[in-house]
């Protein structure tokens, strides 16, 4: 038989009053003496209470009353409000701190808390627990608010009365992709006892991801995948016949959806899937660029479809495949994925491999129950803007009137012991290639920063002429030419000391024909060819070739061969109308045409624009 055990002697005392004894006690009000006097507590009894030992309190040794814990238990929840729970060692850090500024004995810096740590953990398993956390962006914990929610919720009211859509759960729908890897995931092994590592063979190198497009309507019905592979073309290979049925596939070179992409699965996906529900349709999806261009707006408005898109960064708890469905199919395929290694001796999935498992996904794992359950749980179908737990959201931070002791020590527990300096950033002159230290970095962009002040400096004791406002252009000078300059001088009356004086020559550097009429040196802007300066010649006029036997006595004005008019081709210039013959037109260094400019008249219009 079980021993029961009767208490021999009855207490002298009430519990209330050994409480509050204890309180007065931890608080430093009264000593162990005075508390025994006054509430009649056997003294033992008080020092095994506050000792913990046997007979004593099971919670541990309280440090602070209850009223100081209950400061703290705040504190607790109020960080796990802003989206920062605290850690073990974060809360003894904070209450350390709390219970030094309280002013408590033996409470110092390197007091560890342990044990009253478990006792204030016991005292309050009502009120608080351990969990795991769940990792979450920062940008989307800043966007999932409670404005940001109420205002979804109120514009989504909106376009469910507006297209009837309340009880028409056929008529909502909801896209979204997803990446699907071929890594398993960890999962608890049976090893030796002496072991330290359990070592798992796999396939793949779990980096290696398809992209898979799914949609699923409020009503549980989902459309058949359509998977997108990492590739610049299609194999049939990939495609297998045992697939799931209405099933499309497609490939891009990254991998992921673009525009194109999301188009050809709205146009030869979702309508003909939808073609037998009633218009129109709700479908939900989040902002992506990929999902959003004229032709795909254009193209949903004139097939009755209604597109919707959620708040940014605010799907994980807004978008009915990520609150729910998507969470079920993952574990589903991980599963898959350790079943596939373990009959194929791990080998690696290929693409046709990962055709067939996701047939195998669609037509055992995916059942309705979590299509229709995501939206609910989103609060889309049936609405109900309720459906969003507010500990999701991010409380914004109030200013409660807390003792001092309790601001001091989060203010320590929140101020950073590493704090990055802010400023310009600046570039490091350095080889390609070259490591460099702290030091390193700063004595050169110090010798950087001396170079430019003594730039600075000479620029300022030589000051630039201020601009006056009005933006000049600089003229360009060209360096000296004898050749140029005697050229300019005698270019104003050159046409008349041609006809007057036959010795004219306004190049000093000539070049003389041979016999073959071949230059015995290549002609350049300095070396011209011999003009025909003869008093025959007037600039101006205009021979007519039709009256060669007028103009028979003309020759060319490069070597000085007789030009008849009927027999030969010639070429003028188009300014001053001097001839050349067909041999120089075909010797000479550049292509000349029937009407071109000759050098003389080249050059006089460049030393006039120039000048």
């Amino acid at each position: 038989m079980p021993r029961t055990y009767i208490r021999k002697k009855t207490s002298t005392y009430a519990i209330t009053d050994l409480k509050l004894a204890l309180d007065l006690i931890g608080d430093g009000e009264i000593t162990v003496i005075e508390a025994s006097t006054a509430y009649n507590i056997p003294m033992p009894t008080l020092y095994s209470r506050l000792s913990g030992s046997r007979g004593g309190n099971p919670c541990g040794n309280k440090i602070l009353s209850d009223g100081e814990e209950k400061f703290l238990i705040h504190v607790i929840h109020k960080f796990q409000e802003w989206q920062h729970p605290l850690t073990r060692s974060d809360f003894i850090s904070i209450a350390r701190t709390f219970m030094i500024e309280m002013n408590k004995k033996k409470i110092t810096e390197d007091s560890l808390l342990r044990e009253w740590f478990n006792g204030f953990q016991k005292r309050w398993f009502n009120e608080i627990k351990f969990v795991e956390t769940s990792k979450l962006e920062s940008v989307r914990s800043l966007s999932c608010t409670q404005l940001v929610v109420d205002r979804w919720f109120d514009h989504l009211n909106k376009v469910l009365a507006k297209l009837n859509l309340f009880d028409r759960p056929e008529a909502i729908y909801n896209v979204d992709e997803s990446a699907f890897g071929d890594d398993p995931g960890r999962k608890q092994v049976i090893i030796k006892r002496d072991s330290k590592y359990a070592i798992s063979s796999q396939g793949g190198s779990g980096k290696c991801y398809t992209t898979l497009l799914m949609c699923t309507s409020a009503s549980g019905k989902f459309l058949p995948p359509y998977i997108i592979f990492r590739a610049q073309r299609l194999f049939d290979v990939w495609i297998p016949r045992n697939g799931y049925p209405g099933s499309r596939y497609n490939a891009t070179p990254s991998g992921w959806s673009d525009e194109n992409t999301f188009y050809d699965w709205l146009c030869n996906h979702f309508t003909p899937a939808v073609k037998m529900v009633k218009k129109p349709l709700l479908l939900i999806m989040d902002g992506h660029y990929s999902h959003l261009s004229t032709r795909i707006i254009k193209y949903c408005m004139n097939n009755g479809i209604h597109l919707e898109c959620l708040p940014p960064h605010t799907t994980t708890i807004l978008q009915p495949l990520d609150v729910l469905t998507l969470s079920k199919v993952k574990t589903s395929w991980r599963k898959l994925l350790q079943n596939h290694y373990k009959e194929t001796n791990a080998e690696p999935v290929s693409k046709q491999k990962f055709s067939l498992l996701i047939s195998n996904l669609f037509k055992n794992h995916l059942l309705p129950s979590h299509c229709a359950g995501g939206f609910s749980k989103a609060g889309v179908y049936p609405f109900d803007k309720r459906a969003i737990s507010k500990e999701k959201l991010l409380q914004p931070a109030t200013t409660l009137e807390l003792v001092d002791a309790i601001t001091v020590a989060i203010k320590n527990h929140m101020t950073p012991t590493v704090v990055a300096t802010k400023g310009t950033k600046r570039k490091i002159d350095r080889p390609y290639g070259e490591s460099i230290t702290s030091i390193d970095a700063y004595m050169k962009i110090k010798k950087k920063e001396t170079a430019r002040v003594k730039r600075s400096n000479k620029e300022n004791v030589q000051p630039k002429p201020k601009n006056t406002g009005t933006r000049q252009m600089k003229k360009k000078t060209l360096p000296e030419n004898q050749v140029a300059n005697n050229v300019y001088t005698n270019v104003q009356n050159v046409d008349q000391l041609a006809l007057t004086n036959t010795s004219f020559e306004p190049y000093p550097q000539q070049i003389s024909y041979n016999s073959s009429l071949k230059t015995t040196t290549s002609p350049t802007y300095t070396t011209m060819m011999n003009y025909n300066m003869s008093r025959s010649y007037v600039p101006g006029a205009y021979e007519d070739p039709m009256n060669w036997h007028l103009n028979e006595y003309r020759s060319c004005y490069k070597c000085n061969s007789t030009i008849h008019f009927n027999r030969e081709q010639v070429s003028r210039c188009v300014t001053c109308d001097r001839i050349c013959c067909t041999t120089c037109m075909y010797n000479n260094s550049y292509p000349m045409h029937a009407y071109f400019k000759c050098e003389y008249c080249a050059l006089n219009a460049a030393l006039h624009v120039t000048r």
